[in-house]
């Protein structure tokens, strides 16, 4: 298993670090095919926190064998649920992404503290880069 974590402001900036930080992490770790979806689920789940929660927000990525889970939490309560789909909406769309780019995904709360989790395979990997 390898690790690798931030832990950014919530403030709008944290969205570009995040992806930043997914981009690169992926790309050491020889996971380029699930970059581009990685850095959208992220992008959206980083944005609801900074939106919705207002807290510091974490991020943990990793890799074990061929998949690669990715966990964003915050310190705030409140629900997370996917909403029904509506064509026209500005908003309210960031969970049907996460649904739609990734293998699986789910929510882990707890007082306090909330972890929506993303999770890709990524069997096509080299093992020798890792």
């Amino acid at each position: 298993m390898v690790h690798a974590s931030v832990r950014l402001a919530p403030v709008p900036e944290s969205a570009a670090r995040a992806r930043n930080f997914i981009d690169a992490t992926l790309r050491i770790w020889d996971c380029a095919g699930v970059v581009d979806d990685a850095r959208v689920v992220v992008t959206e789940l980083v944005s609801n926190v900074v939106r919705h929660a207002g807290t510091e927000v974490a991020i943990d990525l990793d890799l074990v064998g061929d998949c690669l889970h990715m966990a964003v939490v915050d310190h705030a309560n409140g629900e997370v649920a996917l909403k029904a789909s509506d064509a026209g909406a500005e908003v309210g769309r960031g969970l049907r992404l996460v649904d739609t780019l990734s293998d699986r995904w789910g929510v882990q709360q707890q007082p306090g503290e909330k972890c929506v989790w993303a999770e890709w395979s990524v069997g096509g990997r080299s093992a020798s880069r890792v």
